[in-house]
């Protein structure tokens, strides 16, 4: 921004019948200045200006009393209670449902563990079988 400041105040320099004219020299000053602290400067009729950036603000129509303020807390507390509530709720839910699939893995489990064995005791038999009827044939 200040480099380009510069170069323009180059191309435009004060009039030739004095070696620096004192508005010139004024007005790089301020655009130097407002450029470094970030105010705005617009060029108008030829001249510099320096002008603010205001903030934005929006104006009410009443103020807030402390009576307004204390309802508003009040508001905001009971729906933060109605949140918690609402939180809980949804954990002991959860925590239903969590046990309940705990206890169908288990019964699978025991099922799974019931059908293992049996085959183990269906493939001795079966070998038993297999030797009886074959002659010769190594276990």
């Amino acid at each position: 921004m200040i480099t380009a400041l510069l170069a323009q105040a180059a191309a435009n320099p004060p009039p030739a019948d004095t070696m620096l004219s004192g508005n010139w020299v004024i007005s790089l000053i301020v655009a130097l200045f407002a450029a470094a602290s970030g105010s705005g400067v617009r060029a108008a009729t030829g001249k510099r200006e320096i002008t603010n950036d205001p903030l934005r603000t929006l104006s009410v129509s009443e103020y807030a009393t402390r009576a307004d303020l204390d309802r508003i807390e009040k508001a905001i507390d009971e729906l933060r209670d109605e949140v918690r509530t609402a939180l809980d709720n949804e954990r002991t839910t959860a925590r239903e449902a969590l046990g309940k699939v705990h206890q169908r893995i288990d019964l699978v489990s025991a099922s799974t563990s019931e059908i293992k064995g049996e085959l183990k005791s269906i493939s001795g038999n079966l070998e038993l079988l297999l030797n009886r009827s074959i002659p010769n044939r190594r276990a």
